[in-house]
């Protein structure tokens, strides 16, 4: 009986190691998707400079995402460059099934407006994966 009874209690801590490590890779996995489908999703403008973060666990990875960046060009410039840049993408992602099936995990969003001393661009770039 005595055996029995240590046995049980073996198998109950192997199980829950075993949920544990589950949830742990499960999230490791997931959260590295969403760095890889984001990070092509909402692309950092060449030389600008971000002026605010936040993150739930890490740029772009599990949950959400916002980011400012500051660039001395035009805003116009800006906007045209990620049209041309999402519009490429979107091409891609259509024709490639699985691609399709991972970017709907991903909400992204981008603007551009004009910098608030009137020179240069503000982009604002939000993302989420995988949250509420």
């Amino acid at each position: 009986m005595e055996e029995r009874r240590g046995c049980s209690w073996r198998v109950f801590f192997v199980i829950i190691f075993g949920i544990v490590a589950c949830a742990g890779v499960t999230t490791l996995v997931g959260d590295a998707m969403c760095y890889d489908i984001l990070s092509k999703r909402l692309p950092l403008y060449p030389s600008a400079e971000i002026t605010f973060e936040r993150a739930s666990i890490r740029r772009y990875g599990m949950g959400e995402t916002i980011l400012i960046l500051d660039s001395d060009d035009p805003s116009s410039v800006v906007r045209e460059w990620y049209g041309r840049y999402t519009g490429s993408l979107a091409r891609q992602v259509q024709e490639d099934n699985a691609r399709r099936v991972f970017f709907g995990f991903t909400k992204a969003a981008w603007s551009v407006t004009t910098a608030e001393d009137g020179t240069g661009s503000q982009i604002l770039l939000s993302g989420a994966c995988m949250a509420g």
